[in-house]
């Protein structure tokens, strides 16, 4: 194993001061290296680097502090105690001013010399490691794929940058480390200076201020990127400072504005087939032609008011516009039939939820629309039909779709009847309020029809 005892260097012309005292640095576990001028003790400072140094003021090559600024300048972590029978004032204040770390007078106390070598050696120590932790940042800063700044001031000035973020600017880092405080701003987009400015300077402040969003930056050929940003309060040259970590997330939002606008014309491309269904069903049925689009326009105005999210209320409208496909498989004259229909002809209609579920679970909706097409005849106390379904058991927004479904078909004329007013309307849904119908979705149609002027059925 390597001697790893710190190297105490003795630069003394007293031959017998050197044996002595290495005789007491070997007995307090130091590796003493004793010389008597000074060029022998700068050619082990180059090879060794020692701990300390300990440097008479009076050598027979050289004075002791010119030796002593000789060996900060090769081996800045070496602390220099300076020891010397000729003290003066002068002197002492060159060997501080030269980065002495003590100044001690011959005769010495050897336990105040050591106290002073084991503090230096500490403090030598303490330095190393710190140089070498900061080297390993450094290092790993400058070799981050992540870009990387340090800003202080108010305006900011630029006091680092590695050579991540110059390539995501299109800047070199001399560059960026060049700019003004009128220069910085063209960095960030013109939208978006005002809010990461001030955040900025909320961080330098000790304000509250987003660790953590998204800016777009300016390249040096005016395009824009896209930068996630990480940000937070150091101390930097003694100085407050605020650094910051940019990745280019360009490409990410590149790909989300692709999905959304593939999104968005399968969307309007599904749209446009459920219209085209809902077409077919009141060509066959011209009784209840607008029943459909009726329903959805009411299902998705109460989703509104329960305030559910834009993608429930999305999935309601849809199931609205199709919930009655599977009558394009009941015969034109029992849907328009101009009376009470029989037994078996209403169990003809009631197979209409079931047809249009086998028609609609082909398709790959985004919602389960197929589902709730199913069961929008379902009711809360499980005597709807066509599985009897009740409560939990039912998909929640289904009743939803089934209030507005009874609403809109009761306030709509009818082969065999006349369309019911509004009151009375309301009044039949208010008597099934928790039982067939859902409480919150009668309430919903309430306030919308009471309050808000909502027109229900065809008149």
């Amino acid at each position: 194993m390597a001697d790893t005892r710190p190297e105490i260097l003795i630069v003394d012309d007293d031959a017998h001061f050197r044996r002595t005292f290495t005789d007491v640095l070997k007995a307090n576990g130091y590796e003493p290296l004793a010389v008597g001028y000074g060029d022998a003790a700068l050619e082990i400072v180059a090879h060794q680097m020692p701990t300390v140094a300990v440097i008479d003021l009076r050598l027979p090559d050289i004075s002791g502090l010119e030796l002593l600024g000789q060996v900060k300048e090769v081996s800045p972590d070496t602390e220099c105690i300076v020891l010397t029978g000729y003290a003066s004032q002068q002197s002492a204040i060159e060997a501080v001013n030269l980065g002495a770390y003590s100044y001690v007078q011959k005769p010495h106390d050897p336990e105040q010399l050591l106290l002073s070598i084991r503090r230096a050696s500490e403090k030598c120590a303490s330095n190393r490691a710190l140089r070498e932790s900061e080297e390993k940042y450094r290092v790993l800063v400058e070799q981050s794929l992540q870009g990387m700044v340090v800003a202080q001031g108010i305006p900011p000035r630029l006091v680092f940058a590695n050579r991540a973020i110059g390539e995501i600017l299109g800047h070199s880092v001399q560059e960026l480390l060049s700019l003004s405080t009128e220069e910085i701003p063209n960095l960030i987009h013109p939208e978006d200076r005002g809010f990461f400015f001030q955040r900025y300077r909320d961080r330098l402040q000790g304000k509250p201020a987003p660790p953590g969003y998204e800016v777009r930056g300016m390249r040096k050929d005016r395009s824009v990127c896209w930068l996630e940003l990480h940000s937070s309060p150091i101390v930097y040259g003694g100085h407050p400072a605020v650094q910051a970590v940019f990745i280019d997330v360009s490409d990410r939002k590149q790909a989300e504005r692709e999905l959304r606008e593939s999104y968005e014309t399968a969307q309007e491309s599904l749209m446009g087939t459920v219209n085209a269904l809902a077409a077919a069903v009141e060509k066959r049925d011209p009784y209840t032609a607008g029943h459909q689009r009726r329903v959805a326009e009411l299902a998705a105005a109460i989703a509104r008011e329960l305030s559910l999210p834009e993608d429930r209320i999305n999935g309601v409208l849809m199931a609205g516009l199709i919930h009655d496909i599977g009558k394009i498989f009941i015969p034109t004259e029992i849907l328009s039939k101009p009376s009470k229909l029989s037994e078996i002809e209403m169990m003809m209609i009631r197979t209409h939820s079931q047809a249009g579920y086998d028609v609609l679970s082909t398709v790959d909706f985004p919602w389960p629309v197929a589902e709730m097409v199913l069961q929008h005849h379902e009711s809360m106390t499980g005597s709807g039909y066509p599985r009897g379904l009740s409560g939990e058991e039912i998909l929640q927004d289904v009743p939803i779709l089934s209030v507005a479904d009874a609403a809109d078909a009761m306030a709509s004329r009818r082969p065999y009847r006349a369309a019911h007013s509004t009151e009375r309307t309301l009044e039949e849904v208010t008597q099934s309020r928790g039982t067939l119908y859902d409480h919150d979705a009668v309430d919903a149609v309430l306030k919308l029809v009471t309050q808000d002027g909502y027109k229900l059925g065809s008149g």
